[in-house]
């Protein structure tokens, strides 16, 4: 008769309350742990581009953290530092709250806004993320409307001086009001013909569309509010234009000719960059 192989005999026991307990201990901490965690989920991001921003920048991160800190997002700002040359970097480093994250990302060279906001779009961890200018042209606290605009269904929520309800606190020069209407008359030709106003720097976005906008993101110059808005639109997103108060800077960073003669090129750039297929 061939050998029958018998399992081992395994020892059984009852749990003992002590036992039980430890174990109800632990079910009860990790449910804790998880619940935290989802607290720490990142409701809003906020990109802030910044190059040679030294003086600037402490202002606008206390209106920031300020503002984030009255409405209790979880949150983080996101700075990148487009290769400054001045003490932009250590002087954002020197900012903390225990409310919100403050990052810096560093460019080792200056290599354009558009390019300084693909990388901190790409690198933002909340469920929405917003860019806005550091000079804060346009207040932070126009972000209430803009996060409202999203219960409607949108995608895609930017800040618009040109609509009912919005407001002009300070106006820029008369030369720089008529480039700029100029510019968005082609920029509604040549991409999207429903967007009014295609360069206040207040644009937010749903996590959903942040990677497949931006990984699209080609032009580093100053037609980049228009190329991410035609992607936008060409992926089939919804864009909602919301009126904000926007007031001109006195210190702007625009050099006349040289970025009138930019914009164009990166207007026809980007119709290229479309026939060639480069935004499916």
């Amino acid at each position: 008769m061939p050998s029958v192989l018998k399992a081992p005999a395994v020892e059984s026991r009852h749990i003992t309350r002590e036992e039980v307990s430890r174990l109800t201990g632990l079910v009860g901490q990790i449910e804790k742990e998880i619940r935290r965690a989802i607290r720490r989920r990142i409701f809003l991001s906020i990109v802030i581009p910044a190059y040679n921003e030294e003086r600037r920048i402490p202002d606008t991160l206390k209106k920031v953290i300020s503002y984030l800190d009255d409405r209790g997002y979880c949150s983080e700002i996101v700075i990148v530092d487009d290769g400054s040359t001045d003490g932009t970097r250590e002087v954002s480093l020197g900012f903390f709250s225990d409310g919100v994250t403050v990052r810096v990302l560093t460019n080792s060279s200056n290599r354009g806004k558009g390019s300084a906001i693909r990388k901190g779009m790409l690198a933002a961890r909340g469920e929405y993320v917003i860019f806005m200018d550091a000079d804060m042209s346009t207040p932070i606290d126009e972000l209430d409307s803009i996060l409202h605009s999203f219960h409607g269904g949108c995608d895609v929520a930017i800040g618009s001086r040109k609509m009912h309800g919005a407001r002009i606190a300070v106006h820029q020069p008369k030369y720089r009001e008529i480039m700029g209407r100029m510019f968005s008359f082609l920029s509604r030709i040549m991409t999207v013909r429903s967007i009014r106003d295609f360069t206040c720097g207040f644009k937010c976005f749903k996590r959903s569309c942040i990677e497949k906008i931006f990984k699209r993101q080609t032009i580093r110059g100053w037609g980049y509010d228009t190329e991410i808005l035609f992607i936008a639109h060409k992926l089939g997103f919804t864009i909602r234009e919301v009126p904000v108060v926007w007031s001109d800077s006195a210190d702007s960073r625009v050099r006349l000719w040289k970025d009138v003669i930019g914009s164009g090129l990166d207007l026809m750039r980007i119709r290229l960059n479309d026939i060639l297929g480069r935004y499916r």
